[in-house]
């Protein structure tokens, strides 16, 4: 396992030409929880990759290219509030990315408003997770098992508040945790769930439910995705920066 560690330097009194860096303690929680494999930076003036076709964004980890799955340009608007996010408006703008394999599942992350789409890009029965609202309220799929969104609970998702969500798969426990902002945390058991093989192909604002595709198009911020199954205190640090 490898352990990344993120030093800040303040800028020195009096020595002309040195400046913070542009880091917060709370990313540097976040940068160093394991399993951490995609993390656009999504900045205008420094986020994007110059002269990419179709137009990139860099990881912030890595500063891999990040694109799109098809368009040759997107826009970076904001969340209310402030936060910097992705527009998401057409199949061909939404953010595709793959991992060399899930380890015992899986940790997806953003801040959004009254719409999020989260999925395998799969139409394989029994590999397929998704994660999406429907009229305010979420829900998702892990293989077999699905929560009807009349059985959600938590907080219903409005155009005018921006709401971080975590959905985190635990495929060895056979769970399914979702944290909704600052105040909702609940955990799902299904033994359908345990021991799944999750796709390891994933996108952004659009769910693929085995071959059937519903768009989920809206602003995104803070696009998150591990190789496992994050710890609570993770999940904390991640709530923390958002």
């Amino acid at each position: 396992m490898v352990t990344r560690t993120a030093i800040v330097l303040d800028d020195i009194q009096g020595q002309a030409g040195t400046i913070p860096l542009d880091i917060t303690l709370e990313e540097i929680a976040v940068a160093n929880i394991p399993g951490l494999v995609y993390w656009p930076y999504i900045d205008d003036a420094y986020g994007r990759v110059p002269g990419s076709n179709p137009q990139a964004l860099y990881d912030r980890l890595t500063d891999a290219n990040l694109t799109t799955i098809a368009a040759a340009s997107f826009s970076i608007s904001s969340l209310p509030g402030g936060t910097p996010a992705v527009v998401i408006g057409s199949n061909e703008t939404c953010w595709r990315a793959t991992t060399p394999a899930f380890n015992g599942g899986g940790t997806f992350a953003t801040k959004i408003t009254d719409t999020i789409g989260i999925s395998s890009n799969s139409a394989a029965t029994g590999s397929t997770y998704w994660i999406m609202n429907d009229g305010g309220r979420l829900t998702f799929r892990v293989g077999l098992y699905t929560l009807a969104a009349s059985d959600y609970d938590g907080p219903t998702l409005t155009p005018g508040t921006a709401v971080a969500v975590i959905f985190r798969i635990d495929t060895l426990t056979g769970t399914v945790t979702l944290r909704v902002g600052d105040t909702y945390s609940k955990t799902f058991h299904d033994d359908a769930m345990r021991n799944i093989s999750l796709h390891p192909n994933f996108q952004f604002g659009l769910v693929n439910n085995e071959g059937s595709l519903a768009s989920r198009f809206g602003n995104y911020g803070h696009l998150l995705a591990f190789d496992n199954a994050i710890s609570d205190d993770s999940i904390d640090a991640i709530l923390g920066m958002m």
